[in-house]
């Protein structure tokens, strides 16, 4: 059972050519060099990265699980929440290992909290858990097809639409957090595609929010859900704003030959953001 569990490992990972990477070229065209290009590594490992990804974790083996008994399958076949979680931090490197397995008991406590408030969602029927979602986009002004693709975290029916689901950490959940995600690229993309795929049937995109307490002894956990509010004016220039950062990328990547020539957007809003520091900030400043 160990082995074929082994084997059945969902992949929860960033997806082939999404919008983090048409964002960081957009936001800063080193930041997208280093990342993407010089595959470069942050030199401190971010505490909330951490937590964030290790709930997702949880969450996605938590709901195939539940597709599976829905569907009558054998849920057995894939870890548990909990263990899933344990196991994502035990894969990381030997360096940064360390960092992630302080936070398994934390997350794990988190996520047993959450399955208990929803209850295990019998409301929702799960379509699909980590589904990546792809589109080709034509760039009416050079011929070129551009490969456009995000991962879902999780798509549900529900009261008789489909919704993709994406779960999201915070400290606090309060409108302000909630509304950042209005114009969140990876939200008008999630939406983007629902329409594509399901039409009338498309619920919208939902804020799946998960309070993670800032001190680990802390249990005064919080959940909520809320729709993103709509944007139509941005879904309108959407595709255009990908194709923009599609045309940034070839033109940089032909006038230089090294990641670090690559021009920096040196601002304090965009080298120090709302959740910290640019992860690349000490390269910037340092070099390698």
């Amino acid at each position: 059972m160990a082995e074929l569990i082994k084997q059945n490992r969902l992949n929860t990972g960033p997806s082939q050519a999404g919008w983090h990477r048409i964002e960081s070229v957009l936001r800063c065209p080193r930041l997208y060099a280093l990342t993407h290009i010089a595959d470069a590594k942050p030199r401190v490992i971010s505490g909330p990265l951490v937590r964030g990804s290790l709930v997702h974790e949880g969450l996605a083996y938590h709901y195939l699980r539940q597709k599976c008994v829905q569907q009558d399958d054998n849920e057995n076949l894939w870890l548990d929440p909990l263990s899933s979680i344990q196991c994502k931090a035990e894969e990381q490197p030997e360096g940064e290992r360390d960092v992630w397995m302080g936070e398994v008991k934390r997350i794990q406590k988190l996520v047993a909290a959450y399955i208990t408030h929803w209850g295990n969602d019998s409301d929702w029927k799960v379509l699909d858990v980590e589904r990546e979602l792809k589109a080709k986009l034509l760039d009416p002004d050079t011929g070129e097809k551009h490969l456009y693709t995000q991962r879902a975290d999780l798509i549900v029916e529900w009261e008789n639409k489909v919704w993709i689901v994406d779960h999201k950490t915070t400290y606090a959940i309060i409108p302000k957090t909630m509304r950042r995600y209005t114009l969140s690229g990876q939200m008008l993309g999630y939406a983007a595609f629902g329409r594509a795929l399901y039409k009338d049937k498309f619920g919208g995109v939902l804020l799946n929010m998960i309070r993670v307490p800032a001190k680990e002894t802390d249990k005064n956990y919080d959940f909520k859900r809320v729709p993103v509010e709509p944007a139509p004016a941005a879904h309108k220039s959407f595709k255009t704003t990908i194709l923009e950062g599609e045309r940034r990328i070839k033109h940089y990547k032909e006038r230089y030959a090294m990641p670090d020539d690559w021009p920096g957007v040196y601002s304090e809003q965009t080298c120090w953001t709302a959740y910290g520091p640019c992860p690349m900030q000490d390269i910037c400043r340092w070099g390698f």
